[in-house]
């Protein structure tokens, strides 16, 4: 991911923030919404995508 700093907002507060990294090493909202929109864009296009690009690809089923 290329954002610097993602927050995670709820009901108006900063639940969650740091690097695409470290939200999701969190197993927190976060990584509950990216897996889930991973799911629904059908993760192994998404996989190979990524290693087209030649960017890490990290395992969502752990």
């Amino acid at each position: 991911m290329d954002s610097d700093c993602i927050c995670m907002m709820k009901k108006g507060e900063m639940v969650e923030g740091g690097t695409h990294l470290q939200l999701y090493e969190k197993r927190g909202t976060y990584r509950k919404i990216f897996d889930a929109s991973a799911r629904s864009l059908n993760i192994e296009n998404l996989a190979k995508t990524m290693a087209d690009a030649g960017d890490e690809v990290l395992d969502t089923a752990l």
